[in-house]
């Protein structure tokens, strides 16, 4: 499935996990960690599509259900609630996306630490949606500190890293 959304074979790629998803809702459930993975990609492949609707509603239901069953700190609820944020960013809807974004820093920084991956992850991508909705002071101020972060704790040339850098770059130079 995933060759088939790689290859851009959207329409495929969606009535194969549509397909794998109902059949784990009904033999695993739908707090099953697998059936909220294949939701997960299901929504991917339907943003990919421009299929936003059916993209938003699949990942709120991965957010609800990974809430539900790990409850709102745990870090997969969290990374869910990024996801959902992402889509939103991706189809230019600021507001929402800023919100949840903010949301999912915040409880990571709580829960995870504010040197953790994911954390950081998160940072950034606030940090760039700072930015889009005219917010620079915000952005350098959020992406200074993560790049300093990302420097101490994570490998020397890290992607996140990288981003981080290349992302207050930007802001700066605006």
């Amino acid at each position: 499935m995933a060759a088939y959304q790689a290859a851009g074979e959207l329409s495929d790629a969606i009535r194969l996990y549509r397909h794998a998803l109902g059949e784990q809702e009904n033999s695993l459930g739908s707090e099953h960690p697998d059936t909220m993975s294949t939701r997960q990609l299901l929504a991917e492949a339907y943003l990919g599509a421009g299929r936003t609707r059916e993209a938003f509603s699949q990942y709120k239901k991965v957010v609800a259900d990974r809430q539900r069953s790990l409850g709102r700190d745990h870090p997969d609820a969290l990374r869910a609630v990024a996801a959902l944020a992402a889509a939103y960013h991706q189809a230019g809807r600021m507001g929402l996306a800023v919100q949840l974004y903010e949301q999912a820093h915040q409880t990571m920084r709580q829960v995870l630490g504010a040197d953790d991956r994911d954390t950081l992850a998160a940072a950034v991508n606030l940090g760039r949606a700072y930015y889009t909705v005219g917010r620079p002071a915000d952005a350098s101020e959020l992406l200074r500190d993560t790049v300093m972060r990302a420097e101490l704790v994570l490998e020397p040339g890290s992607a996140l890293t990288r981003l981080a850098r290349e992302s207050l770059a930007v802001v700066v130079a605006d």
